[in-house]
């Protein structure tokens, strides 16, 4: 007699090729290998600017940055098993910490940041706990404490809550608002009525619009400030980036702690968005997309550099474009790690002018946000229930508050910034105000081993993937 049939899905998926013009590319997809190289440098610039601010603002290489945002990226492209399309930069979620922590305070070289390093890498190991316990015990109690009316609005305050930064890019001064509408006009135009290339690359094409557009508004003595090519000059062709090591306190290590919360919403906000504008379930990768950006924030600081995240930037691209294809990230990080030793090129990226990433801002901003609204849809969140007007609303409000007024909530040596302070509030109140029935409905699931009904839309909602094949072996 036989035994029962054994089913066996590969670790990674089974890329298969999508040539057809305009079509939307699956994660488990890809298009042309040219495309894929173009799509690459796309999506480096999307994370770059964000990529190199931080470390800026914190005292800390940018080649040190830029190499460890790609080795976090193949870490997470190798523990999703390429399931999950996504790029990881540094992540702002360490900014109000950091700055606000005396150990790692000022810009320029930062004598002090080996401290702050010490207090990311054990943030980071709580974090890869925390992603273990979700791997081994389901991601169902993650979804519980963050549903679909969480989640979406956690999202919708990620994109808002960079809408000053736009804003401040684009309005930057003389002409700049105008160059900064002009790409936008120009990126919206490529991305939907160009021609499939086009619409593959608006992202790319609109940073080199952009860019000539000001250097023809400079030469013609219009009202923008010169760009500066002396830094660009003075940077070597080649140069390793520097490394730090951490060192360990106390202090330094309590202020890290909101950040692992920041992380994992992010983190699951990123899942969710991707999963809504792909139409695939990607619930089953929580455990290991939290583990991949675990690792890969560790490491990163454990080499001298910030923290690493899922980036909105790219995910924004990956609106712009329809592209999600898992295989172009690889080839991304690759030029992220090759830049980092070559300094010259990577001072070319940044003589980028501020209106022209202000412009570019604002579209990927916008997708991020309008794609919390998406969340909503899909999940079917229902804005009559008070219950979510008051949790989303208040955690907006208080988000958006703290943006626009630089505000920090420290309690002790504990600090939480606008989106850390938002998801708190938004996962607090939802919780609070649950009704005695939806905690007995909760329980009774559980206990007979269902998912909770609450939580997102049923499994026949959603695409299979088409690398999704499996082998049934007979023995």
């Amino acid at each position: 007699m036989r035994d029962p049939v054994k089913i066996v899905t590969s670790y990674f998926p089974r890329w298969r090729p999508n040539f057809v013009a305009g079509a939307i590319v699956a994660p488990d997809e890809y298009p042309r290998p040219y495309e894929i190289l173009l799509l690459a440098c796309q999506h480096f610039l999307a994370m770059f600017g964000a990529t190199v601010l931080v470390p800026l603002l914190l005292g800390i290489s940018t080649n040190t940055a830029l190499l460890m945002s790609g080795i976090g990226t193949i870490v997470f492209f190798l523990i999703t098993g390429g399931r999950i399309p996504s790029y990881l930069g540094s992540s702002f979620a360490f900014l109000g910490p950091l700055t606000s922590n005396p150990l790692a305070a000022g810009t320029g070289p930062n004598p002090n940041l080996a401290p702050a390093l010490g207090g990311i890498v054990v943030m980071g190991l709580i974090y890869i706990a925390v992603s273990l316990i979700v791997i081994v015990a389901g991601h169902t109690w993650i979804e519980f404490l963050l549903p679909p009316a969480c989640t979406g609005g956690i999202v919708l305050m990620i994109g808002l809550a960079l809408a000053g930064s736009a804003v401040n890019d684009a309005n930057s001064g003389g002409a700049n608002p105008w160059i900064a509408a002009s790409v936008v006009i120009f990126t919206t135009l490529a991305s939907i009525w160009g021609t499939n290339l086009t619409k593959r690359l608006p992202i790319l094409l609109g940073v080199i619009f952009g860019y000539v557009l000001y250097v023809i508004v400079w030469k013609a003595g219009g009202n923008v400030k010169p760009i500066d090519y002396t830094t660009l000059v003075q940077y070597p062709w080649g140069g390793a980036p520097t490394l730090t090591s951490p060192t360990y306190s106390g202090s330094a290590i309590a202020t890290m702690f909101p950040v692992v919360i920041v992380l994992i919403a992010e983190n699951l906000g990123h899942i969710k968005a991707i999963g809504a504008m792909t139409g695939q379930n990607l619930d089953p990768y929580i455990g290991r997309s939290l583990l991949g950006d675990a690792l890969a924030c560790t490491i990163a600081a454990a080499a001298g550099s910030t923290g690493v995240t899922t980036y909105a930037e790219n995910m924004g691209t990956m609106g712009a474009t329809r592209v999600y294809s898992t295989i172009i990230f690889p080839f991304a990080a690759l030029v992220a790690i090759i830049l980092a030793f070559i300094p010259k090129l990577g001072a070319l990226v940044q003589t980028i002018p501020q209106p022209v990433i202000g412009g570019i801002e604002m579209v990927l901003f916008g997708l991020i946000a309008a794609l919390g609204g998406r969340i909503w849809v899909e999940g079917n969140v229902d804005f009559k229930q008070q219950r979510n007007l008051i949790s989303v609303g208040t955690a907006l409000i208080l988000c958006l508050g703290m943006a626009i007024s630089n505000v920090t909530i420290v309690f002790g040596v504990v600090q939480f910034s606008n989106i850390g302070a938002g998801t708190i509030a938004i996962v607090v109140l939802h919780q609070l105000t649950r009704s005695p029935q939806e905690w007995k409905e909760l329980i009774e699931d559980l206990k007979a081993g269902r998912r909770p009904r609450e939580l997102w839309v049923p499994e026949e909602h959603f695409v299979k993937p088409k690398s999704e094949e499996t082998q049934v072996l007979v023995v």
